[in-house]
């Protein structure tokens, strides 16, 4: 995060009572293609925790010409 301080999620994670918010990011990369997901927990005072996918990208490498 500190590479990307000023990052947006493209998806509402709020609600009523919301008490706290989590994100979990996972990426891979090979050679071939780059992919991340990142998850957000949200954390209600009167209602279970919700979790949705929030955003998730991937990318294959150009093949050389």
């Amino acid at each position: 995060m500190k590479r990307c301080p000023n990052g947006t999620i493209p998806r509402s994670v709020l609600g009523a009572g919301l008490t706290k918010v989590i994100l979990h990011g996972f990426a891979d990369a090979s050679k071939l293609a780059v992919s991340l997901a990142v998850y957000a927990l949200a954390i209600h005072a009167t209602a279970p925790v919700c979790q949705n996918l929030s955003v998730a990208k991937s990318t294959i490498a150009p093949r050389d010409q």
